[in-house]
């Protein structure tokens, strides 16, 4: 099977020389498409055609990726792509599925480091957007993905009945989970202590001597956070929503949840959310709604990503490493991947508390002031 190259255009304002971006046009080709292993490279003047220079030119590109070992000759067959190269690639699976370009900012961050510790150590990431799959209908989309072809996998946002993470396990795939299951950790895991997460806020709100909370949570089948309050002698509304498939549904549910409750007077003075789209939309609603001074409530987020913090609130977050999260992750897959074994393979990321007062609605200004006199 041959291979063609669709971004060929060179760039003669480029600084690099023209063989040097041949090289890199196939290498990238080559590390971001499923090839067939021993994929064959077009002949010279096939691809001295394509990218519209001279056979010289493309000869000295091809020897740089065979020196490289991710083409490999054949002596009276030609130039074929190294299938070893193609294993130097990780998938990187986000069990919550995108609609119109959203991306939860949390993923967006683990991505990314996830996606620089790859080009540290020599690999390349492909992320996949994956929801909800049937049995059936992901084992067919999982040969069609060749996943089982990656060197490893790394899964977020996956429930452990999701179907994808099933099959990687079924078929001894190398791979790592992101997870709140502190009840279940072991090698390939890495996970955030949820429980020790809900103790803290609650503990916060305690010494601030509220004993009136409501808990806003996404529905839980382990119940965590149910499990933690129910040691605690206070007064605490837990209120469960149930999952949705786009961020924009996420922030609407907590604006009308935080709505209802506002209006029917049901809503704790202590505010303990754990899920940081859907506090966009309850702190939304706590702003436009008025509240009498003696109803100023104390509110407590979980998230990861203080940049998430709603205006014109004093908010206690509640917050962890994503970044250590992400390059610990990495770490343990590139591990079992070259078979070494330097830890014990599982990694569970502690919370701190934070806090951060608006009181400027949200906005920090940042003043010059220069004091004049009459000349």
């Amino acid at each position: 099977m041959s291979i063609e190259v669709s971004d060929n255009t060179l760039n003669l304002a480029d600084e690099r020389p023209l063989y040097k971006q041949i090289e890199d046009r196939l290498e990238t080709y080559i590390r971001h498409n499923d090839l067939d292993e021993g994929s064959m490279i077009p002949s010279l003047r096939l691809l001295a055609d394509q990218f519209s220079t001279n056979e010289l030119t493309v000869r000295r590109a091809i020897r740089g990726l065979v020196d490289r070992e991710i083409l490999v000759t054949r002596q009276g067959r030609g130039t074929f792509v190294n299938y070893a190269a193609t294993r130097r690639k990780i998938l990187w699976v986000c069990g919550v599925g995108v609609e119109d370009g959203e991306v939860s900012p949390f993923y967006q961050l683990v991505l990314r480091r996830c996606t620089g510790f790859c080009a540290e150590n020599g690999y390349t990431l492909q992320p996949v957007w994956a929801g909800s799959h049937d049995k059936i209908s992901a084992r067919r989309y999982c040969n069609r993905k060749k996943i089982d072809e990656y060197a490893g996998y790394v899964f977020i946002g996956c429930r452990n009945e999701h179907s994808i993470l099933q099959f990687a396990r079924e078929n001894n795939l190398k791979h790592v989970v992101f997870s709140h299951d502190m009840q279940h950790v072991r090698r390939g895991v890495v996970t955030s202590d949820y429980a020790g997460a809900v103790r803290l806020g609650l503990d916060h709100l305690q010494q601030k001597g509220i004993d009136n909370i409501t808990i806003v949570e996404l529905q839980d089948s382990d119940s965590l956070s149910r499990k933690v309050a129910q040691a605690y002698s206070l007064s605490i509304d837990l209120v469960g929503l149930p999952h949705q498939s786009r961020l924009l549904e996420f922030e609407q549910i907590g604006y009308l949840l935080a709505k209802q409750l506002i209006e029917e007077n049901r809503l704790g003075r202590g505010v303990f959310i754990l899920d940081d789209i859907v506090a966009k939309g309850m702190t939304r609603a706590m702003l436009q709604i008025p509240q009498s001074s003696e109803c100023q409530r104390e509110i407590v987020i979980l998230s990861a990503l203080q940049a998430i913090a709603p205006t014109g609130l004093p908010v206690t977050h509640i917050v962890n490493d994503v970044s250590e999260m992400a390059t610990q992750a990495m770490d343990i897959l590139v591990d079992e991947i070259e078979g070494r074994h330097r830890h014990v393979g599982h990694f569970v990321s502690p919370y701190v508390i934070h806090h951060q007062d608006h009181d400027t609605c949200g906005i920090q200004l940042k003043f010059s002031f220069e004091k004049l006199t009459s000349s």
